[in-house]
């Protein structure tokens, strides 16, 4: 019964990845994308990512490779939305790397004026880093978010 549902678990995340690179080729080949088609493409990976944490299946093959995937796709994109930026530390939060939250903070620096969505991604791929100063990192985000809010509610 676990091996039937582990089995199927492992077709739906292959279908994810497979619905991803199907997209990725899309937005390859258009002549213009606009910022719209590059944030669909990056939720795409992010979401496989999610769904591959939720399963417990980040150490699989096909999942392995993808924050670097959507940084690639980032890097192509002319001038990358917030919520562009978003999508990549989401890959990096869920994926199994172990320096996910150094790789993720790399793109947190790039944003201008990071949202709500931001500081959320951003302190998710520390907290589940392994690396030793990631809950500090957290942490002083975490800070940051509230400051903000408090400036913001005045």
């Amino acid at each position: 019964d676990d091996t039937l549902q582990v089995s199927t678990q492992a077709e739906l995340l292959k279908e994810s990845y497979d619905a991803a690179t199907s997209v990725t080729d899309i937005l390859d080949s258009m002549e213009d994308p606009s910022p719209h088609h590059y944030v669909a493409t990056l939720k795409t990976w992010a979401n496989t990512c999610e769904m591959a944490h939720t399963m417990r299946m980040t150490k699989m093959g096909i999942v392995i490779g993808i924050p670097q995937r959507t940084q690639h796709i980032l890097s192509q994109e002319p001038d990358p939305s917030v919520e562009s930026y978003n999508q990549v530390i989401k890959a990096w939060a869920y994926s199994s790397e172990y320096l996910r939250g150094t790789m993720a903070e790399q793109v947190f620096q790039n944003i201008k004026y990071p949202n709500g969505e931001s500081f959320r991604m951003i302190v998710r791929a520390h907290a589940w880093s392994k690396e030793k100063r990631s809950a500090f990192q957290a942490t002083g985000h975490f800070m940051r978010m509230m400051r903000l809010l408090e400036i913001g509610s005045q």
